[in-house]
């Protein structure tokens, strides 16, 4: 967990967030993952990011059932939208 915060720490510092301005749409989106599991687990449901991402159905149930599982998930997925991966 400690390598992927760092990952996710350090890619912060380059200021991803594209000139949005404080606490615009991706600066939210980078909170609710990293501080808000309870929000970021009803933003999967309703957006059925699990189910769209190529997992497969063991790995989805964990990442619903268990809140580590869920961060790891979430901190791979930030990059993934932010731009890095």
């Amino acid at each position: 967990m400690n390598d992927l915060w760092a990952e996710v720490d350090a890619f912060f510092a380059t200021n991803p967030w594209q000139g949005e301005g404080h606490a615009g749409p991706r600066q939210q989106l980078a909170f609710m993952v990293c501080y808000n599991l309870d929000a970021f687990r009803a933003y999967c449901t309703e957006h059925e990011l699990t189910l769209h991402s190529r997992l497969n159905r063991d790995h989805r149930r964990r990442i619903e059932r268990d809140d580590a599982e869920l961060l790891k998930f979430g901190f791979t997925w930030l990059l993934q939208v932010l731009g890095k991966r």
